[in-house]
């Protein structure tokens, strides 16, 4: 189709001839574009469905989780309330009733090896018994010194 500007345009036919022809083009340039723009808008739109559905699948995961902070002030005060709960057991139990307590455990086992070597069943239950009073002793000092704190 000749350019109307090139000299070779003698009537008003050809000239509307280029000008339909240059309609037809432009028509099917915007057919292109709006195919294409259309086509980007149903990508848009699944793109941010997929976008909301991650959204509201991080919103459902946060609110299951604690902050970091909100975890360390947790943390930070179980340390300290083991920290206070070990200064109260050690103090609850003097040296001297800990090896009191050592002692009559390590008699215990000692026995109980002895028993299992053939010591007579009665002396066993004999330091049996003493063993375990001297710990229920042992034990109830260490309750009575726990409820005096």
């Amino acid at each position: 189709m000749p350019e109307p500007d090139d000299g070779s345009c003698k009537s008003l036919a050809t000239l509307k001839a280029w000008v339909v022809g240059e309609l037809k083009v432009l028509e099917e340039k915007f057919k292109a574009i709006e195919a294409a723009d259309k086509l980007l808008r149903e990508q848009n739109k699944i793109h941010f469905e997929a976008l909301n559905n991650e959204g509201k699948r991080i919103t459902a995961m946060t609110e299951k989780t604690v902050s970091q902070d909100t975890w360390n002030g947790f943390m930070k005060q179980y340390e300290e309330r083991q920290s206070q709960l070990q200064r109260m057991v050690d103090g609850s139990v003097s040296k001297e009733e800990f090896q009191s307590y050592k002692a009559t455990t390590e008699r215990a086992l000692t026995l109980k090896a002895g028993q299992s070597q053939g010591v007579g069943t009665i002396g066993a239950i004999v330091l049996g018994l003493f063993v375990a009073m001297s710990a229920l002793t042992t034990v109830f000092t260490f309750i009575i010194t726990l409820f005096k704190h």
